[in-house]
């Protein structure tokens, strides 16, 4: 019997122990061949075949998947986490969108197909089946990735919650909604700055105003976006200068920040840097979570932006913070006290 190839079977159903049947897929045939020592045999007039599947898709492990987002930029690729949604708010790789393996069929048409699709669950297993099922679209330029392990083996930060995308006029236009972004990174911006004055000359305060200064030079790029839709827009220091800042990226109130750090138990050296990583975690996370939702607008064209500017301004050892290393790549281990 001649070789088959990429032919289309039944639907086959991808098993999780926890959930029972949770996806049907498709899959491919890569060849199909009689089953050595069987002399061509058949059950019920049928042949019995050896059927070989294709997997187009890759195994990559953790430490190979943060090399990897390190060295591509976020509109080269999703993370998909496939999980349920009580698994994801309680705890998700920053930047994951949640697609549950049981809706990936019906929501095929968030997945690009011109970009590379990195897929986990909890310890890998729901993550291959939505592999298997993605790879086998036609047309599928990107790879498609299944992360080894899920994120029972992830060493990097993860957040709680989903991300607050309410905070947002999510039927407003697109001047509305980056006009709340700005509104966003002047909280941060007020955040940072009234901690410095609280905590007065103390050396590592210095760094604060760096980080001040980041927000505010995010909150410029979003307002070139901005600009565009307005007919005779006022400058940029009277819009930034004009915003309320009640409430920091990520969707925490500033003043309640303010008010935690005064109760918290840690050194306030400690509790300022750990209070700063969540922001900027949630707004990272936040900001990918808009890009996927608004997939042709403006915002979508901002939100690509941001999340390697805030890597390339976070992603630093100020030299003001002693026994610490700031480091915000999100994907990397986080707060892990001085490296060389």
């Amino acid at each position: 019997m001649s070789n088959l190839s990429a032919l289309s079977v039944p639907a086959a159903h991808i098993f999780d122990p926890d959930d029972g049947i949770v996806c049907t897929v498709g899959l491919k045939i890569r060849t199909m061949s009689p089953i050595k020592g069987t002399n061509n045999t058949s059950i019920r007039g049928m042949p019995v075949l050896e059927v070989m599947m294709v997997e187009e898709y890759q195994n990559v492990s953790v430490e190979r998947l943060r090399d990897y987002m390190v060295r591509h930029h976020e509109n080269e690729y999703l993370l998909v986490d496939v999980r349920q949604p009580d698994e994801y708010a309680q705890g998700h790789i920053p930047g994951s969108v949640l697609i549950p393996l049981g809706q990936i069929s019906a929501r095929m048409k968030e997945l690009p197909v011109d970009k590379d699709i990195i897929f986990y669950c909890r310890s890998g297993r729901r993550s291959r089946g939505a592999a298997l099922f993605t790879g086998s679209r036609p047309y599928v330029a990107g790879t498609i990735f299944n992360m080894t392990g899920g994120i029972l083996a992830w060493d990097g930060h993860v957040l709680a919650e989903s991300p607050n995308l309410k905070i947002f006029p999510l039927s407003g236009t697109d001047q509305e909604v980056l006009l709340q972004a700005m509104n966003l990174e002047r909280g941060s911006a007020r955040f940072y700055t009234v901690i410095r004055k609280r905590y007065g000359s103390v050396s590592w305060t210095h760094s604060l105003a760096d980080l001040a200064g980041a927000e505010e030079a995010h909150a410029r790029m979003i307002y070139r976006f901005w600009a565009e839709g307005q007919t005779d827009p006022p400058s940029f220091e009277t819009v930034f200068s004009g915003l309320s800042g009640d409430i920091v990226e990520g969707g925490s109130s500033c003043a309640d920040l303010v008010a935690m750090l005064e109760v918290q138990p840690l050194e306030p050296c400690r509790a300022t840097l750990e209070t700063a990583l969540t922001i900027e975690y949630a707004a990272y996370d936040l900001s990918r979570a808009m890009a996927h939702r608004f997939q042709d607008s403006l915002w979508r064209r901002y939100s690509m932006l941001l999340p390697r500017e805030k890597r390339s301004t976070c992603s630093l050892r100020h030299r003001g913070w002693p026994f610490v290393w700031f480091d915000l790549i999100f994907f990397g281990e986080g707060l892990n006290g001085p490296r060389g």
